[in-house]
């Protein structure tokens, strides 16, 4: 990187947090202009960081004109950093854009926290390519045009989200943030992320499906398409599968609504309601073990339908069910169902941020059938398991 360099560090890996921050719109300033605002940039990110009692000599910087990327001290305190620094970053831009109306400023504020190890140009490490992405994030674009007073908008990777957000503790509060995923099918990134407008609520609320025709009615869904010709007939010995209803019509197009905007919380959450709804069981928001045989099959096939065109076949219920394939659906065997499907490895109770932080693509992750409204409820985790264990044994039924 620009200032510092590696020249004088030791080979090894290194935990540390990077930063970027980004000036939304830089194309529209002349060139002395841009000149300008450089420097006002500079000026500002030095008061915040003084403010904040951060060291910014002690940063290794890398300037772009438009904005700045630099890795922090191994030693440096989380708490100033993701808490106080986006404070003081904007109250030292809005001072400078009273002062400057025809220069004014809104900045992108990306942070990652991961391993990176001293390399000939500078540091190497995936947290740099997460950090540009989290940086170039649509929604961290979209919350400063849809929130147009504000200064700085706040991106936290997971990793970081869960050492200085998750354990609430000197006034950082998950409530103040809005769980998003960052997903680009060019680039082939795919993760969850933290975002907060600062000064503001956050514009983009975690989806809370209390009511499922106010949801469909949100995402604005098109005419919802009838799934393809019922399967035949199912052996005598089987109850012919109950048909779909037009409320779980509308909530399956609701989940292909969802995916097209690469909105995958909303679709998890929808895939779960549309469940729910199929055996009247929204109020509930848990399927029992008797529900099982009234889950029409032809549910699974339209709901894994936009779930496996999304990720490549990668998700969705038919990908599960490869996958748990001789397991055998017990409820014995729940731990290892989850394992197998990347639902938890050492915290099986956490809750649904951080559990959606563990997605990948190299397991079929998704839909999980959580129900995050739940999870204020000491009983959430049964309810959970008893609805997982019930759904899958019924896809077992689905051909």
């Amino acid at each position: 990187m620009g200032e510092g360099g590696t020249s004088r560090v030791p080979p090894g890996l290194y935990k540390r947090v990077a930063i970027g921050v980004d000036i939304r719109d830089y194309h529209r300033f002349t060139h002395w202009e841009q000149d300008e605002v450089q420097r006002a940039l500079n000026r500002v990110l030095d008061l915040a960081a003084a403010a904040a009692y951060l060291d910014r000599g002690q940063w290794e910087r890398d300037s772009a004109g438009d904005g700045e990327v630099a890795l922090l001290p191994g030693d440096v305190n989380l708490v100033p950093v993701v808490r106080d620094f986006p404070m003081t970053l904007d109250r030292a831009l809005a001072d400078h854009n009273r002062a400057n109306p025809t220069r004014s400023l809104q900045l992108r504020l990306a942070m990652v926290f991961d391993v990176f190890s001293p390399a000939d140009l500078g540091w190497a490490g995936v947290g740099m390519t997460v950090l540009n992405r989290l940086l170039n994030a649509q929604q961290a674009r979209a919350a400063l045009v849809d929130v147009p007073t504000a200064t700085v908008v706040q991106i936290l990777c997971g990793k970081l989200f869960e050492a200085a957000v998750e354990p609430e503790m000197h006034g950082l509060r998950r409530a103040d943030f809005t769980n998003v995923i960052v997903h680009s099918r060019q680039k082939g990134f795919h993760q969850a992320a933290h975002l907060r407008v600062i000064g503001h609520a956050p514009p983009l609320p975690p989806p809370k499906p209390r009511n499922l025709a106010d949801v469909v009615a949100e995402l604005a869904t098109p005419e919802p398409v009838r799934p393809a010709d019922p399967d035949p007939p199912k052996p005598p010995e089987r109850p012919p599968s109950p048909p779909l209803g037009p409320a779980v019509e509308k909530a399956v197009a609701a989940v292909a609504a969802a995916l097209s905007h690469d909105d995958v919380l909303a679709a998890d959450n929808l895939t779960t309601m549309a469940v729910l709804e199929a055996v009247d069981r929204t109020l509930q928001g848990t399927v029992r073990t008797a529900d099982g045989p009234n889950l029409p099959l032809a549910l699974f096939a339209a709901l894994d339908k936009p779930w496996s065109e999304f990720s490549g076949d990668r998700w969705g219920f038919r990908a599960q069910r490869h996958l748990l394939a001789g397991l055998g659906l017990r409820d014995s065997r729940f731990d290892e169902l989850c394992e197998r499907l990347g639902w938890w490895s050492d915290d099986p109770a956490r809750r649904y941020p951080g559990f959606t932080a563990r997605a990948t693509r190299d397991r079929p992750f998704y839909p999980t059938l959580r129900h995050p409204d739940r999870e204020c409820f000491p009983e959430w985790r049964d309810e959970w398991k008893r609805t997982v264990m019930t759904v899958h044994q019924r896809i077992q039924d689905w051909e």
